[in-house]
């Protein structure tokens, strides 16, 4: 007998449709109880990023917190007056596989020599 046979007849089901419904009500409710309040979460990006001058990368986490991590391996916390010294470069991800595609194609000197020229 599989796992799921043994759940679905080892679960007594409630006599009157009534009841399985109540049933089926008390479980939803609980179900709403364990999910947590914001199920959806935005996906953390980090950017290369100045602050103060300094290079690092900065990250927004999915709670809204924003990081910068400078290159030297300091590590701060961004507030709202922070803004105004923060420049972001780009994406991290984005560089990082434009960089494996170039390499593949044999570096930054192969796609510049080979690139066709219009004159």
């Amino acid at each position: 007998m599989t796992d799921y046979q043994m759940t679905t007849t080892s679960r007594k089901r409630p006599a009157t449709l009534t009841e399985w419904q109540a049933h089926e009500y008390e479980q939803a409710l609980r179900e709403d109880q364990q999910r947590p309040a914001h199920s959806t979460t935005r996906p953390s990006i980090a950017y290369y990023a100045f602050f103060d001058g300094v290079h690092g990368q900065a990250l927004r986490e999915s709670t809204g917190a924003c990081w910068f991590f400078a290159d030297s391996g300091g590590k701060i916390l961004l507030h709202d007056t922070d803004a105004v010294a923060l420049q972001l470069l780009g994406r991290v991800d984005l560089a990082t596989a434009q960089h494996v595609l170039d390499n593949r194609r044999g570096g930054r000197a192969q796609i510049a020599a080979t690139r066709q020229q219009e004159v």
